[in-house]
């Protein structure tokens, strides 16, 4: 059993907490453990921490092997020289992995570094029916029910029970409101929430087959000192897993995830996850106000006053204050992008 947490976004959709400096899977979020350290935890209920393997951006290398070094000194790490998105890490990952045990039957757990999952033994239940599907040569993906019709995640359509799970009939973009109350009504849709689950010999058929430049590619990569060769690396297309194998594959399989699940992928997403008082505000440090309706206050370190707002959020940290409507907080990376433009033209 090995398994692979993607670590190298930057989370721009928090900012300013989550930035460059410290990129959303390094927070620490209702938790005295970062939301790595807390994958990394749950993973090693099922896999040993020698077969965990992480993988991030050189940018973030001493920080991420820090953080894994408070909670285990035996996992172990790999650095993307450039940003390409999630097939190519992937890819890497797996060639990493199979030239260092020529393994090619063990399954391989596939997850993201920054979701909040509390319930650990609905997790491992779940990856276990997951990897029973696997063994039988598929990927297997985790889906999660729907109890909101979302606009900012992907959906996976199913059709007809399989071994304990679904079979997959397609993957979905993030759809219109009308279309996400469509998907939620019909009860065969589920949130894609990006983990998966394979043989390393399978996840390698699919990749020749529908990434051959990405698979070519990978097996001439170079892993010296834990650092992905970048003249290869830099090769490769920017492009997804699901965009690369997921949605050409004719052996994708889905189980529904039996725990509780975040993206943390929004202001809202943190809105939702911390209690509200009395008018259905969240306020996290220090904040006075006023005639504050459903709302969140993330001020943490400096005094922040509000009065007269609804549906909102507003965020005093780091030295940067921003504020955005509460069912819009998806625009956050926008702001992001702008302040990151300003900064490097003064």
């Amino acid at each position: 059993m090995k398994a692979i947490i993607l670590a190298g976004g930057s989370g721009s959709r928090l900012w300013p907490f989550s930035n460059d400096d410290i990129p959303k899977q390094l927070l620490r979020i209702n938790s005295d453990l970062s939301l790595l350290q807390n994958t990394f935890l749950r993973l090693n209920q099922l896999v040993p921490a020698e077969n965990i393997l992480t993988v991030t951006n050189i940018a973030y290398r001493e920080k991420t092997a820090s953080q894994l070094q408070e909670i285990s000194p035996d996992g172990k790490l790999l650095c993307e020289p450039c940003t390409r998105n999630t097939a190519p890490a992937i890819a890497c990952a797996i060639e990493f992995l199979q030239k260092e045990n020529d393994s090619p039957e063990d399954i391989v757990i596939i997850v993201p570094a920054d979701h909040l999952i509390k319930d650990h033994a609905g997790f491992r239940k779940t990856l276990e029916n997951a990897i029973a599907i696997a063994e039988k040569d598929y990927l297997v993906t985790l889906g999660i029910t729907p109890d909101y019709p979302e606009t900012g995640f992907g959906y996976i359509k199913t059709a007809d029970t399989f071994d304990g799970g679904f079979k997959v009939e397609k993957f979905v973009e993030k759809p219109s409101a009308d279309l996400a109350e469509k998907y939620v009504a019909s009860g065969n849709y589920f949130w894609n929430g990006g983990i998966f689950v394979g043989k390393i010999s399978v996840f390698k058929e699919e990749f020749a087959k529908s990434a051959p430049e990405i698979a070519k590619l990978a097996e001439k990569c170079s892993f010296a000192s834990g650092l992905i060769g970048e003249e290869i690396f830099s090769q490769m297309p920017k492009i997804s897993i699901d965009y690369a194998i997921m949605e050409k594959s004719s052996r994708i399989a889905l189980v529904k995830l039996l725990s509780d699940w975040s993206d943390l992928g929004s202001w809202q997403a943190i809105y939702q996850i911390h209690p509200q008082d009395e008018n259905g505000n969240v306020v996290v440090g220090r904040a006075v106000l006023h005639n504050v309706r459903n709302s969140l206050i993330y001020s943490p370190n400096t005094m922040t006053a509000v009065a007269d707002i609804e549906n909102r959020v507003v965020v005093n940290i780091n030295g940067i204050s921003m504020a955005c409507n509460l069912f819009q907080s998806q625009n956050v990376r926008i702001l992001c992008e702008a302040a990151a433009k300003e900064k490097i033209e003064k």
